[in-house]
């Protein structure tokens, strides 16, 4: 993961860099910060779609929506 937050920072920072540099400007416009927004989305979105899929979520130990009792405690001991 680390060397794909470098790999977007990088692509990033040159093209706006390169970009403010041959314009010669010294301050980011509103469509530098719109490129930067665009393009880090695209980027960290491929990222994430080149990870290996979640783990499945682990089994529920009750169904959704069942009454259960715990312990809690101190002098109500059990609580719904």
């Amino acid at each position: 993961p680390g060397r794909d937050y470098e790999d977007v920072l990088y692509d990033v920072a040159d093209k706006v860099f390169s970009t403010i540099t041959e314009e010669n400007r010294d301050a980011l416009d509103d469509e530098d910060m719109a490129y930067i927004a665009r393009k880090t989305r695209k980027l960290v979105a491929a990222a994430l779609d080149a990870l290996d899929p979640p783990a499945p979520p682990p089994k529920l130990r009750y169904a959704m929506f069942d009454r259960v009792v715990c312990n809690v405690g101190g002098e109500r001991r059990w609580a719904p």
